[in-house]
């Protein structure tokens, strides 16, 4: 499982299947993988702390690094390459000021965008990017 882009995700909420959705489309040379955080891939990688933190996208690049929440969703974007490595110039705002805003979606995602009965399963074109 080392040395892959893994995206760790709330597999129940809408907003974020939508995000996962959108990189699933966008990243055609296949440089990223999916996991719900609930799923049998985080409880083999990710921390405990890191298990429980379901209010945030966490991403582990090819060096094993762990990202959260805007720098998350920054340096996912910026995996893709081409126009989306732009999405860097977001790091000229504040941390701060990025995860303010990124918390305050997450702690309304359901409310505003809602929430799935169950975790998101895999369709048979999406089985090899998105693991258990």
């Amino acid at each position: 499982m080392n040395n892959q882009n893994i995206i760790f995700f709330d597999g129940y909420c809408i907003l974020c299947n939508g995000f996962i959705d959108f990189l699933l489309k966008v990243d055609k040379r296949s440089y990223l993988r999916f996991s719900p955080i609930h799923g049998e891939t985080a409880k083999k990688i990710l921390p405990l702390n890191r298990l429980q933190d379901i209010e945030s996208v966490i991403f582990i690049d090819e060096q094993n690094r762990i990202f959260s929440k805007s720098v998350a969703v920054i340096t996912i974007l910026k995996t893709l390459g081409g126009f989306w490595k732009l999405s860097i110039l977001f790091f000229i705002i504040p941390r701060v000021i990025r995860d303010f805003i990124y918390d305050w979606i997450a702690q309304n995602r359901y409310s505003w965008f809602g929430k799935r009965d169950r975790c998101r399963l895999a369709s048979e074109e999406e089985k090899e990017k998105i693991l258990p």
